[in-house]
This record gives C-alpha cells, sequence and structure tokens, in this order.
C-alpha cells in the first residue's frame, strides 16, 4: 500500500508540475521544473558574429576588385599616353610630308603635278590643293581629267579653304 500511494504521489506531482509547470512547489523542490529558456544573448553573439565574417568577405571582395580597377586603370593610363605620343608624332610627320610635298607640289610643272595628283590618295591631293597657291590649284585642276578633278574639289569644299595656307 505504501508503494501504491508514493507513486500516486509521483503521480500527482508529475501531472501538476506539466498542466502547471510555473508552480511554487515545482520550484521549491526541483521536481519537474521548467527548462531553462534559450539565452537571447548567446543566439545573438552568433548572428553578429556571422555577421561581421560576412563583412568581412566582403571587404576581401571589394578590396580585390578595388586592385584589379585600379591596375587596369593604371593599363589604360599607360595605353592612353602611348597612343597620345604615337598620334602626336604622326601628326608630326604629316606636317612635315605636307610642307615637302608642298615645296615639292609648288615648284613642279602643272601637268607633271596634274599627273602625280591623279594617284595620289585623294585626301592628300584635296590637301595639297588647298594648301598650293590658287593659281597653281587651278591650273593643276584644269588639266587633270573633268570627273578627278571635280572629286578632288568636293573634297577641297568639305574641308573648307580656311585650314591651310591659301596663298595669292
Amino acid at each position: 500500500m505504501r508503494t501504491f500511494v508514493r507513486h500516486m504521489a509521483v503521480a500527482a506531482l508529475v501531472a501538476a508540475n506539466t498542466l502547471a509547470p510555473g508552480m511554487a512547489f515545482a520550484e521549491s523542490t526541483g521536481v519537474g521544473a521548467a527548462a531553462p529558456k534559450p539565452n537571447d544573448d548567446f543566439c545573438s553573439s552568433f548572428v553578429d558574429a556571422a555577421a561581421e565574417v560576412r563583412a568581412a568577405n566582403q571587404k576581401k571582395q571589394l578590396d580585390t576588385i578595388r586592385a584589379d580597377i585600379e591596375q587596369k586603370l593604371a593599363e589604360l593610363t599607360e595605353k592612353t599616353q602611348t597612343l597620345q605620343t604615337l598620334i602626336a608624332e604622326r601628326d608630326a610627320a604629316r606636317a612635315k610630308v605636307s610642307e615637302s610635298l608642298l615645296k615639292i607640289y609648288s615648284t613642279v610643272e602643272s601637268e607633271a603635278a596634274a599627273q602625280q595628283m591623279a594617284k595620289l590618295d585623294p585626301n592628300t591631293a584635296a590637301e595639297l590643293l588647298i594648301r598650293l597657291a590658287p593659281k597653281k590649284s587651278g591650273e593643276i585642276l584644269s588639266i587633270m581629267e573633268p570627273a578627278k578633278a571635280a572629286r578632288l574639289v568636293a573634297l577641297m569644299s568639305l574641308r573648307g579653304q580656311d585650314k591651310g595656307d591659301v596663298k595669292s
């Protein structure tokens, strides 16, 4: 009978604890006490650590990207400088050749100049005709084939008479 009473008492305590876990009896005896709630700070510390790791990884990625961009920018700057140097050299050579050709064509007979200019690149021929004295240009154009002369005059008008050293 004692055993039966003990079993009933334990069952009553368990039932009471299950139905009302916050009861003073359960708290005082420690039997059937409620499980401790997880600590919110504990979880948030993991969230904070994960955010810090994520931020550190993103910073590393951004630093890598920034370094790549700076390297490519330096390469582009170097290539730009190289191209500007080449363009300046080309323009200087063109100016020198143009001056040399201008002197040559200004002293050559008009018939020979017309034959030679007919074989030149039309843009070069138009540039030379613009820079020659108008009398000399007129003589050369009058000797050329009419179709070729018309094309050169059209190019000359597109370039404009004020571009070169037009002499009277």
